[in-house]
């Protein structure tokens, strides 16, 4: 189960998450599909499957509602052929039976361009719900995840500190410990802000934290909401809250 947490999974995932939604959608077309099978099958009984005469080469395969309803089944995927190979509906045809000729054209026209397109489409559609769902619902557990939030935080405050404090020993990098103090009357200039916004450790966390890429480059001026030309620490964590995710109305 955890193999299947890997980023490279995700979209396996949505896939099979996808193909489920669809299920219910998939069951209910089938019934109406089968319906309209029936009713068809019905009819060619009728019209074709009664008859015993030996030059109708046609009858068998209408002989019965089971076999009706697998010859046209069959038919209406293409398949309506005789075991010899000739056209079904061909040898109907010729042997003059207009009306069944009619109604299978009819049918055939009808479940192809209307039900199968309209079947097509429901399923599409509510496999894209499902698919949207599955991935609302991962972004919405990785929001809440805490851990993450506190990881990204603390490299992107690390950063901004080797910005604004300008670059420090590799012994005392290696050993970042946050001064709280040091934090809490830490103002980043809109410079300061532009330099740690292409570092490539602060791009990763901002794209962990579900940040729009393209907020990346007005930064200096999003994390900064009074105007007053500084970004503090806290002006900082509350503008990244209210950057992750999907824009919403009360942000």
């Amino acid at each position: 189960m955890r193999l299947l947490r890997l980023e490279g999974f995700h979209t396996l995932l949505s896939m099979i998450s996808g193909m489920l939604g669809g299920l219910g959608t998939l069951a209910w077309s089938f019934a109406l599909y089968m319906i309209f099978l029936y009713v068809a099958a019905l009819i060619f009984r009728e019209a074709l499957g009664r008859t015993r005469d030996d030059k109708d080469l046609t009858h068998i395969y209408f002989s019965s509602v089971p076999r009706s309803l697998y010859t046209i089944f069959r038919c209406s995927f293409g398949d309506c052929n005789t075991d010899s190979g000739a056209p079904i509906f061909e040898l109907v045809a010729r042997q003059n039976y207009v009306g069944a000729t009619l109604v299978y054209c009819s049918f055939i026209f009808t479940v192809v361009m209307g039900l199968f397109n309209v079947i097509s489409a429901i399923f599409v559609e509510s496999t894209l719900a499902a698919t949207e769902k599955f991935r609302a619902t991962r972004k919405k557990r990785k929001m809440q995840d805490e851990v993450v939030w506190a990881n990204c935080l603390a490299t992107l405050l690390k950063k901004l500190v080797y910005y604004n404090n300008g670059p420090t020993t590799s012994s005392e990098s290696e050993a970042f410990v946050f001064d709280i103090k040091e934090l809490a009357s830490l103002e980043a200039s809109p410079d300061v802000i532009q330099r740690w916004a292409k570092d490539l450790e602060t791009l990763k966390a901002l794209n962990d934290l579900d940040i729009d890429p393209a907020d990346h480059d007005q930064l200096s001026d999003i994390l900064d909401p009074d105007n007053s030309g500084t970004v503090s620490v806290t002006e900082l964590m509350n503008s990244l809250q209210s950057l992750r995710g999907l824009t919403r109305r009360s942000d």
